[in-house]
């Protein structure tokens, strides 16, 4: 005598359950780490033209750009999140965060919501040096900062289906977290560099070390290159220094 379908479902049901989470976890884990690995392997095809270089590393184009394509994801991300965490009636509880109620517009994000190539290799070579200073941020600590993002009006289930929907499943919680981990190093970095110029709010530098602390950091050139063969120009050198 045949089984009824629904007897079937209910004879099954632990292992198929099982099966569902297995799934669930391959899609939302598995899936993204793919999809941001084959972008990367595609970016590595190309040209690996060195953007920056500095005494502890060089950033080439590929690392530069995945970085950059990873900081846009996120700010996405934390857009969407921080419109949820406000309609639920809370308020990002972290550093930075800015709101303005009248317009109902996020002025700042928490972290750099300007993705760029240039800011990309400032926030890693901040990050980097971060490191080496002492500073870390372990997966517990992202944790706790998304909680305090979402003044614990949201789930990590929840915080995770806003992650799969701001960036269309092509992020996964561990390239978020490297990205986060990143952002806030960089920016503990530069709040630890800089709170050696001022003294209860009063500058202890003059104002004309200030601007040339802030041309280090910002300045910018541009050159026009050529090559030339300097084996047409060495019968017109001498050999006395001038």
């Amino acid at each position: 005598m045949s089984s009824s379908p629904f007897e079937l479902f209910r004879r099954n049901l632990k292992p198929l359950m099982v099966f569902l989470t297995l799934l669930a976890l391959f899609s939302f884990v598995v899936l993204p780490s793919i999809a941001m690995y084959q972008q990367r392997s595609a970016g590595m095809a190309g040209s690996d033209t060195r953007l920056a270089s500095y005494d502890g590393g060089e950033y080439d184009a590929n690392k530069v750009g995945y970085f950059t394509r990873a900081h846009y994801m996120t700010a996405q991300f934390l857009s969407q999140l921080a419109e949820v965490t406000i309609g639920r009636g809370g308020s990002p509880k972290v550093s930075n965060f800015q709101y303005n109620e009248q317009t109902k517009q996020i002025v700042n994000l928490g972290i750099n919501s300007q993705p760029s190539d240039q800011a990309s290799v400032r926030t890693m070579m901040f990050a980097a040096e971060a490191k080496k200073s002492g500073l870390d941020l372990d997966d517990t600590a992202i944790r706790s900062w998304l909680t305090a993002y979402t003044d614990g009006r949201l789930s990590d289930a929840e915080i995770n289906g806003v992650l799969k929907q701001a960036t269309r499943n092509q992020m996964g919680q561990f390239q978020l977290y490297e990205q986060l981990r990143t952002q806030l190093l960089a920016e503990a970095f530069q709040r630890q560099a800089m709170s050696g110029l001022a003294i209860e709010g009063r500058p202890i530098v003059t104002p004309a070390q200030q601007w040339d602390l802030f041309l280090r950091l910002n300045r910018r050139a541009t050159i026009d290159a050529f090559a030339v063969n300097v084996a047409d120009f060495v019968s017109e050198t001498s050999d006395k220094p001038s």
